[in-house]
């Protein structure tokens, strides 16, 4: 899904374990495989050792499986009595019914933000956030610690697979990917430019033009 998946298995990697049992499993890498090589199973081996944690599901879906989720947020604010605040409940959807993962919520108040960490399993994952203020704002995975299934991927994924496909020769089926990328963002000035350079070639010139203006 994206050239930059590896680094990303390991900043999920660090998200996942935490920041000292993170150094710790580079320190002990280091260490072990200085001068030998390394596979994907020593990895998984040395940061369970080093955080005490089981990995097996983290590293088989990030791994082994294919797809990021794509999360929806729906939730209510309640008053509480007494002048205690609000209470929000909530749910994250998400449409991979296999993922699991913690992912970061922030609620931003009227006063101050709230983080919370929620544990995403299944379709599902309701949580419970208690604040002074009056939330005005929800969002999920804020600093982008989990790869995810966004606007901006699906723009790049389609763009990545029209390139593609115009150099096997696919001219049609490239067209297909580049207009994919412009539905998911109109704006896209690379898949606009994509569809010019692919008519351009064809000759259609003045659809060329069009697609660039």
């Amino acid at each position: 899904m994206t050239l930059e998946k590896g680094a990303m298995v390991f900043h999920m990697l660090r998200w996942e374990i935490g920041e000292d049992n993170f150094s710790k499993t580079l320190r002990a890498l280091i260490t072990q495989y200085s001068t030998k090589p390394i596979r994907t199973r020593d990895v998984e081996k040395v940061a369970e050792q080093e955080s005490q944690q089981q990995l097996t599901a983290f590293f088989a879906q990030w791994l082994d499986g294919t797809g990021a989720p794509q999360f929806v947020n729906k939730y209510t604010v309640y008053r509480l009595g007494n002048n205690k605040g609000f209470r929000t409940i909530g749910e994250i959807g998400q449409d991979l019914d296999l993922f699991n993962m913690p992912v970061e919520l922030r609620v931003e108040t009227e006063g101050k933000t709230e983080m919370k960490r929620v544990d995403v399993v299944g379709t599902n994952s309701q949580y419970v956030v208690d604040t002074f203020g009056r939330p005005r704002h929800i969002s999920i995975d804020p600093d982008n610690w989990v790869l995810k299934n966004t606007p901006e991927m699906q723009v790049r994924i389609a763009i990545l697979r029209g390139q593609q496909l115009v150099a096997e020769g696919d001219t049609p089926g490239a067209l297909a990917e580049y207009q994919k990328a412009l539905t998911a963002n109109p704006n896209s000035s690379l898949a606009s430019y994509r569809i010019g350079e692919v008519l351009f070639n064809q000759r259609n010139y003045q659809a060329a033009a069009n697609a660039l203006s």
